[in-house]
């Protein structure tokens, strides 16, 4: 619907005004010329907003514009006013420019409150048909504009046929008005907005360079002797600046992969194997190009989200649905989200209730019921259900945009200045002294070439290919237990701290949520499991309550998927179908729940919280996996702290500590040489999170800001639970690029044997080289496509039934 806005700029119009029954006509070159869009374009939506306005048509080349219209008393004074900008009018919601791009005469006409260049050819409830020109003599735009309107929501057919130039509708008017249809069209005569991108492509790595130095070398060794000059200019001009950086480092008594090239381009001119040392430098570039390729790609592939192309927003004035771009939303604007829809902002739900699949933003076990109240996200679908939302956030201040960048920044590996990484290169580093001396002792036990031969094995491209995507991979794993990392080392920082400090904090000492009682006509044997299969597709914490009971009685718990999710979760079984359901909506996350079998109450269970805290066995799943001292840090008297540092499961704690004083203690603890883990708040305690070698921080549902706090590594969720799987995460992590140092060595090192013992030349050693590395590479590619899986973003209608013919024991 139209809003109230302030009248635009008055338009005046100098030429003649021809009046007849329903028409008129206005003569203006200046308003209506062809160097007029933008006046002509405000006529038509300033005429078209009176009621009575049917079509308002342009002719450029003659600058007249007519106006058909129906007859009515006073028409003509009310649009002369419109026309000169006095009092207020109403104009009709934004929209692209009404005249197309390069033609000269189009015609605007009314559809419903929309103004719009697409001619009404047939409507009816639920079903109509346009036509536009431009349909006849552009196929792909038929394509296209198939596309975009089968995307919104409510619409449940669209037939384009490029003969008639038309295009034929069917909708859902609960869902989506002819106002919101014509403004989708008529968005869609213009090229698609493109979406932000979060990703710029990679900087090319251009092989032309390489690919010549190479053929001129080949063309000296095998055909042309008086190209080697060349190749040797060549060689030393394209690396001046490794002979600066080798100087360098000379004069500072280090020496690193500058010297070791330096000392390879040297032996290169002396022996003339120019082809061995084009082809190292081609494989170089070529391995570069490979990562920023693959990083690029497997990255979009990690960070895409699929986003809503619209929304239904409330008109504050009428309370009516309007179907606007998701793009146009502002804060405070009133949402209508429906079955299979994408939540397209963060808000709080102002009514309804809803299933909604939150994982791939959150990184939760099942998708959450929501209720008024509750907080949605940006990115998230609801399944069943419908909601009212307010807006929040919007653009780049959602979560799921705080997700995205601090997951990019993860994966953006620090470049080396003479590899492809800095940790590649400080790897190399290391093997540059053994290089060295080995080269000499061949020299001097056989000649130049065998020297060269031990030169040529590279130790910094394996591991540059390898470490980021291998870092690429864990990132995503984290990300689906719900753990943003932030930083690219974060994870092999982890894996070397040997002093954990956790902070007190609300999550920590929350209980634990258990079954209180049982009342059933069946077995509880039977009824636990079933409850727990029920609830187990709910990020909910009774559903984590029945599967600790299960697993105290030895249950097993049947691997039902879910058939209904509205009043409650609905499980098929056989011949059964098993509801469970909050007997007590107004109970919150400790409200009873009821199983029904066939619409028949069978069982009520009842919840309480336990004295342990939640986060016990998230601790003690740590302590199991890096068995590293643990401390506990808290503002709480001395007594208190230890009585909740023991309910915990940590033996260390320090009662009535600031978080100054927990800044101290890490940088004493830090100046022995301790690599410390700080786990708490790290925006309340900032100078410990800088303090610390890796800081990880506790977000509850109320306070998401990825943006916030120093940390390196998030928890989302408000649950401590993925504590533990970061730990094997990043345990995995370290064991994993160990690996790679350790395979890349393998090759080499049989380079420097074959050179002793088997007349391995330079070239040989480049070959066998680039084997190691392609291994590697192939290992870390390898591991990212077995990462890949079904989308966790699922619509009700892709849950698989149980198979049929199945018998729960007891039911019969």
């Amino acid at each position: 619907m139209s809003i109230a806005r302030p009248a635009p700029k008055p338009s005046t119009l100098a030429g003649p005004v021809a009046l007849r029954d329903g028409v008129v006509c206005l003569r203006d070159r200046a308003a209506f010329g062809p160097l007029a869009d933008e006046p002509s374009d405000r006529l038509v939506r300033l005429a078209l907003a009176l009621p009575e306005v049917r079509s308002v048509a342009i002719n450029r080349a003659t600058g007249t514009a007519t106006i058909r219209h129906k007859p009515a008393a006073g028409f003509h004074a009310r649009l002369a006013s419109a026309i000169r900008g006095e009092g207020v009018v109403l104009p009709l919601p934004p929209g692209p420019a009404l005249a197309p791009e390069g033609e000269t005469d189009y015609i605007a006409r009314r559809l419903g409150d929309a103004a719009t260049t697409w001619d009404l050819v047939h409507v009816a409830e639920g079903r109509v048909r346009l036509r536009h020109e431009r349909l006849t003599r552009d196929l792909e735009f038929a394509e296209e504009l198939t596309r975009r309107l089968r995307e919104l929501p409510g619409v449940t057919r669209v037939g384009a046929n490029a003969i008639t130039g038309s295009v034929l509708i069917e909708y859902r008017p609960r869902l989506v008005t002819l106002t919101g249809l014509a403004n989708a069209a008529e968005r869609c005569l213009r090229p698609e907005p493109a979406a932000p991108q979060l990703l710029k492509p990679p900087k090319p790595v251009r092989l032309g360079p390489a690919n010549a130095t190479l053929g001129i070398a080949m063309l000296g060794e095998l055909a042309l002797p008086a190209l080697l000059p060349v190749s040797a200019m060549l060689l030393i001009g394209t690396n001046i600046k490794i002979f600066r950086a080798a100087a360098a480092q000379i004069r500072a008594g280090q020496f690193g992969l500058p010297v070791l090239y330096a000392v390879i381009v040297g032996t290169t001119l002396a022996s003339g194997q120019f082809f061995a040392s084009a082809l190292m430098s081609w494989s170089l570039r070529y391995w570069e190009r490979r990562l920023r390729g693959d990083l690029a790609e497997h990255r979009h592939q990690l960070l895409h989200r699929e986003q809503a192309g619209f929304a239904r927003r409330f008109d504050p004035t009428t309370d009516r649905e309007v179907l606007i771009e998701a793009s146009l939303l502002q804060v405070g604007d009133r949402l209508n989200v429906g079955p299979a829809e994408i939540i397209p902002a963060d808000g709080r739900v102002d009514a309804g209730e809803a299933i909604v699949d939150e994982r791939s933003v959150r990184g939760l076990e099942g998708v959450t019921r929501k209720r008024a109240g509750d907080r949605v996200l940006d990115g998230s679908t609801v399944l069943t259900g419908t909601l009212t939302v307010e807006v929040s956030r919007l653009g780049d201040r959602t979560h799921d945009s705080g997700v995205r960048r601090a997951m990019l920044a993860a994966t953006t590996p620090d470049r080396g200045s003479t590899a492809p990484t800095r940790d590649a290169e400080a790897f190399a580093t290391r093997a540059v002294v053994p290089t060295l001396a080995t080269a000499g002792f061949g020299l001097l036990a056989g000649d130049l070439g065998v020297a060269g031969a031990i030169l040529r094995p590279d130790y910094a491209t394996g591991p540059g290919m390898a470490v980021p995507l291998e870092t690429l991979r864990d990132v995503a794993l984290c990300a689906r237990r719900g753990i943003i990392v932030r930083q690219p080392d974060a994870l092999a920082r982890l894996a070397e701290v040997d002093l954990i400090l956790v902070d007190d904090h609300p999550m920590l000492a929350r209980p634990e949520l258990e079954v209180a009682r049982i009342t059933t006509k069946m077995p509880e044997d039977i009824l636990l499991p079933l409850a727990a299969a029920a609830l187990r597709h709910l990020d909910d914490e009774r559903a984590h309550a029945l599967m600790a009971a299960c697993r105290a009685r030895t249950l097993s718990v049947f691997k039902l998927n879910p058939t209904h999710f509205d009043r409650g979760v609905t499980i098929t079984y056989g011949d059964h179908q098993i509801r469970v359901d909050d007997q007590d909506p107004a109970g919150g996350p400790m409200g009873p729940i009821a199983v029904e079998v066939d619409g028949t109450l069978v069982g009520l269970l009842e919840f309480r919280r336990s004295a342990r805290p939640e986060a016990a066995e998230a601790i003690r799943r740590m302590q199991a996996l890096a068995p590293v001292p643990m401390a506990f840090l808290s503002s709480r008297p001395q007594d208190e702290a230890v009585a909740l540092a023991a309910a915990l499961g940590i033996p260390i704690a320090h009662g009535d500590t600031t978080p100054e004083a927990a800044a101290t203690l890490i940088r004493d603890a830090k100046a022995r040489g301790r690599r410390i883990a700080f786990v708490g708040d790290c925006r309340r305690s900032t100078l410990a999170a800088d303090a610390a070698h890796v800081a990880i921080a506790l977000l509850d549902d109320r306070d998401e800001d990825l943006d916030a706090g120093r940390a390196g590594i998030f928890i989302q969720g408000g649950r401590p639970g993925p504590l533990a799987d970061l730990w094997k995460i990043a345990g995995a992590h370290r064991d994993r690029v160990r690996e790679a140092h350790r395979l890349i060595l393998v090759p080499n090192l049989f380079c420097i044997a074959g050179a002793f013992f088997f007349g391995f030349t330079s070239l040989a050693s480049v070959l066998v080289s680039n084997l190691g590395t392609y291994g590697l590479y192939r290992r870390a590619t390898d591991s990212l496509r077995d990462l890949d899986e079904p989308a966790t973003r699922r619509a009700l209608g892709q849950f698989a039934l149980a198979p049929a013919g199945d018998r729960v024991p007891g039911l019969s």
